[in-house]
């Protein structure tokens, strides 16, 4: 592939280093002391609307004092610090949930979570405490924004309703099975249909401790999706501490790699053709590279919105699927 054509991806397809990463002098609270990373959906990167926010929490706060409502559909995840095991919280965190600041109603966890909070609904996250602030805990919020006002119009919302099914937690949270044998540390997944929820979006966090190749063959599907490349160190978010190489391309004969070792978001229109997938260095398994998927589809298979070709079985993506 020419320089030029690798050139036009990765304006077209990848952000990468400080355009990815807020500066901690910008963070919204003093209890956030580190930089974050964002993946922010602008119009010429796979525009919904919405954003994508990772970011640490090192010391308690109540983060929206007095319960707030949310114009937009969210989905919060709160995970423990350690990157090789973000089902322990090591700490302590109070979800407030409502249709109304009257009928809101608190949950408490000392595991990590997700919570689906729809369009119109009361909300607040207070973390209680934290154990240990070696172990600060990691928040990420997905922000939808491409549903209108009335998405949910007509939806019951009874004041006495158990908030707690917008929640899960704990092994909820495992994914069931491991991707790979090399991934040895727990796996997070949360998606639309552990909520029941009404819009289709799945999401997957895996920390990778070892080299390896992780999907080993270009490929492409119907769904939106991006791919999603981070560090651990809370002091420093951008530093993958490593090296991912990532394959990208329009069609299967014009497919280039990204050689990457800073913090970097792949924009994954449907019909692009994407992997190999390969970890080639990973400088210490106790700070793995985190690997995060946010895809717009409810579940993998082809009766859920997914259709896969790999190399041959298939001729390539229709015209209409390109841009």
């Amino acid at each position: 592939m020419s320089g030029s054509k690798h050139q036009e991806y990765a304006k077209r397809y990848v952000r990468t280093g400080d355009i990815t990463v807020v500066p901690k002098s910008g963070g919204r609270q003093p209890q956030m002391p580190y930089d974050s990373f964002r993946l922010e959906n602008s119009p010429d990167f796979g525009s919904k609307g919405g954003s994508v926010e990772w970011t640490y929490i090192r010391e308690p706060l109540d983060m929206y004092p007095g319960t707030v409502m949310s114009d937009r559909v969210r989905h919060l995840t709160i995970l423990g610090g350690d990157p090789v095991n973000y089902l322990k919280l090591h700490g302590e965190v109070e979800i407030t949930l409502g249709f109304s600041k009257e009928s809101a109603k608190v949950y408490k966890f000392d595991e990590s979570l997700s919570v689906y909070i729809r369009q119109g609904m009361y909300y607040d996250v207070n973390v209680i405490k934290i154990d240990d602030p070696s172990y600060p805990i990691h928040f990420n919020e997905f922000v939808f924004g491409e549903f209108p006002p009335s998405f949910y119009e007509g939806d019951a919302a009874p004041s006495d309703e158990d908030f707690s099914k917008y929640i899960v937690s704990g092994d909820a949270l495992h994914a069931k099975s491991q991707p790979h044998h090399e991934v040895v540390y727990p796996v997070i997944y949360t998606g639309s249909s552990l909520f029941d929820a009404k819009e289709q979006i799945r999401r997957t966090w895996m920390p990778v401790s070892d080299p390896h190749t992780l999907a080993n063959r270009a490929h492409y599907h119907e769904f939106l999706e991006y791919i999603v490349f981070y560090g651990s160190d809370p002091e420093n978010i951008s530093d993958l501490g490593g090296i991912v190489e990532f394959t990208i391309g329009e069609n299967k004969d014009d497919l280039t790699v990204f050689r990457i070792d800073k913090a970097t978001q792949f924009f994954i229109k449907p019909g692009l053709w994407h992997s190999p997938m390969v970890f080639t260095e990973i400088k210490d398994p106790n700070k793995p590279i985190i690997f995060c998927e946010v895809s717009y589809v409810g579940a993998f298979g082809r009766d859920h919105g997914m259709t896969v070709w790999i190399d041959g079985v298939s001729p390539a993506p229709p015209a209409a699927q390109k841009d």
